[in-house]
Formats: structure tokens, C-alpha cells, sequence
């Protein structure tokens, strides 16, 4: 036995508050990819917003749990080109090009794969810090966006009929 603050006894405590959400929440994907299944199947607006620090496992989320349910009908908006399985028809990974250049691609390919659900993976690689455009391309068309807490827009927040919230793996303090 060790004797130990106040404080030191709290911050032990949030620790393992926070590491026990993490497992709640991984126990709960696959409730959340039988809900999201269902509402692939009756609802045709999806609008979800993954939100999670970084290292939450939203790209994890989204390649293991969402994609599978999705069949065929995905693109994917690949900022950081973390989805390698993902046939290359299914994506956009960002190139190395002007912010104007880059724009005018992802609203072609909005429009392309308009009747697909969109899926912004780092969305804010994308919309360099004004997402007003982006939200405007959206409109009416069916999306799922991962976004770090500090980037979590909120005409995003406003919009998304589903929000998800991704607790860290592990406590890095």
C-alpha cells in the first residue's frame, strides 16, 4: 500500500475513468456499426461527425468499422493517404498543389460522387480554417467527417445528424 494525495488520488482516478471509456467505447463499435448499418438501410441523409484527439482511432473507426458496411457506395477524402486498401476510384488522397487547385478538385469530386457517402478523413488538411465552402458543397449529400476536437467546426456540429466522440487509446501524461 502507498499512501497518496488528494490530487494524486484524483488524477489516478481520471486516469482510469478515461481508460475505461476507451474500452466501453471500443466494445460499443460494434453496436455503433450495427446502428450504422441501419441507418445506411432507412435513413439516405447521413451526416456524422467523428470527433477524437489525436490517436482516438477515427481513421481506425472509419477503415475498419464504417467502410465495410458502406459496399461500394464511398469516396473517400484521404489527407494523410492512410487508406491504402481503398481502391484508388474510392479515393482522393490530397496532392501537392495550390489550396485553389486542391478546392476545385474536391468540388469536381463532390459532385462526382455525389450519390456516394463522402467521407473527409483530417478534414481541416482540406479547408485551411474556413469550412464555409465546404458545408456549401455538402449540402443535401450524405457524409461522414473525422476531425480532431480543436478542428470540430461548428456549422459542422450544427449539420451532423450523429456525432461520435473517440476517447485516446492511452493516457499520455
Amino acid at each position: 500500500f502507498k499512501l497518496i494525495s488528494k490530487s494524486e488520488y484524483a488524477a489516478l482516478r481520471k486516469s482510469i475513468a478515461e481508460r475505461d471509456i476507451y474500452l466501453q467505447n471500443s466494445e460499443r463499435w460494434k453496436t455503433t456499426a450495427e446502428k450504422l448499418q441501419r441507418q445506411i438501410e432507412t435513413d439516405f441523409t447521413i451526416r456524422r461527425l467523428i470527433i477524437g484527439e489525436c490517436a482516438s482511432g477515427k481513421t481506425y473507426f472509419i477503415k475498419n468499422t464504417v467502410i465495410p458496411q458502406l459496399g461500394n457506395n464511398y469516396f473517400v477524402f484521404d489527407a494523410n493517404n492512410e487508406y491504402d486498401l481503398v481502391p484508388k476510384e474510392n479515393k482522393y488522397v490530397i496532392p501537392n498543389k495550390s489550396n485553389e487547385e486542391r478546392k476545385i478538385e474536391i468540388f469536381k469530386l463532390i459532385e462526382e460522387n455525389k450519390s456516394k457517402i463522402l467521407i473527409f478523413d483530417d478534414i481541416f488538411i482540406f479547408v485551411h480554417n474556413t469550412a464555409d465552402w465546404i458545408i456549401n458543397a455538402l449540402e443535401g449529400k450524405q457524409w461522414i467527417i473525422a476531425s480532431q476536437e480543436h478542428h470540430a467546426h461548428k456549422l459542422f456540429i450544427l449539420k451532423a445528424n450523429y456525432i461520435q466522440i473517440l476517447k485516446p487509446r492511452w493516457n499520455l501524461q
